[in-house]
């Protein structure tokens, strides 16, 4: 069972993911795990993942996002939750 995700929790790229950061996408390769398919993040997803280049809470993430898009932590923080979790379970991130 994965342990709770909250805004305290900091996460950042896990080693062994290779990625290509281009100017509409980034494509994410589990090298440890080639069978996987690559995954492509556009949009916020891509904006969070360059974010995720360094340990940063989640907490943080959500203020970035908010701030890049003009919106209320509140309104992007369940959507910043959701790719953090969805992301952690691919195990393309890591806690640290």
């Amino acid at each position: 069972m994965p342990e709770p995700l909250d805004g305290g929790v900091t996460v950042v790229h896990r080693p062994g993911v290779a990625f290509v950061d281009g100017e509409e996408r980034a494509v994410l390769l589990d090298l440890d795990r080639l069978a996987r398919p690559p995954v492509v993040l556009e949009g916020s997803g891509q904006l969070m993942w360059g974010r995720l280049a360094t340990p940063l809470t989640v907490d943080a993430l959500v203020e970035d996002v908010a701030d890049h898009y003009g919106e209320t932590v509140e309104t992007v923080r369940p959507a910043v939750l959701a790719f953090v979790a969805d992301l952690l379970e691919r195990d393309l991130l890591a806690r640290s």
